[in-house]
């Protein structure tokens, strides 16, 4: 029960992180060998396999989604886990009213850190 109250507490600081553009708060959420997998990526860059590796790396394309996007946030619509795995049914949401619902898997290590985000939901900016 208390590893929950812990998934809780960093799922809600890094959304707040992630929303707020606050990416040295970000940072502290991730391991220092974080996967990021994301569809998003990969279509808006073809030539980018849509797998980011390390800590520094995801903070990097965190940065330039940010810059592209200075408004988008993220929306959690339902939260499940089961100890280290975490499914993320949310919405992101646009400036201008638009939304898109999908789902994020996060995988966290036993201190708590993400080790691994697969975003195949959001592919587009559409």
């Amino acid at each position: 029960m208390e590893f929950n109250r812990v998934i809780d507490t960093m799922l809600k600081g890094y959304m707040e992180a992630w929303n707020q553009k606050n990416t040295d708060s970000i940072r502290s959420f991730l391991d220092e060998e974080v996967v990021l997998e994301s569809a998003f990526i990969k279509n808006m860059y073809p030539l980018h396999s849509g797998f980011i590796y390390g800590r520094n790396e995801v903070i990097e394309a965190w940065n330039k989604i940010f810059e592209l996007l200075p408004q988008i946030r993220f929306e959690i619509d339902q939260t499940t886990h089961n100890h280290k795995d975490i499914v993320l049914d949310c919405s992101l949401c646009f400036p201008d009213g638009r939304t898109t619902s999908g789902t994020i898997y996060i995988t966290v290590n036993e201190y708590g850190k993400v080790i691994h985000i697969k975003n195949d939901s959001f592919t587009t900016l559409e």
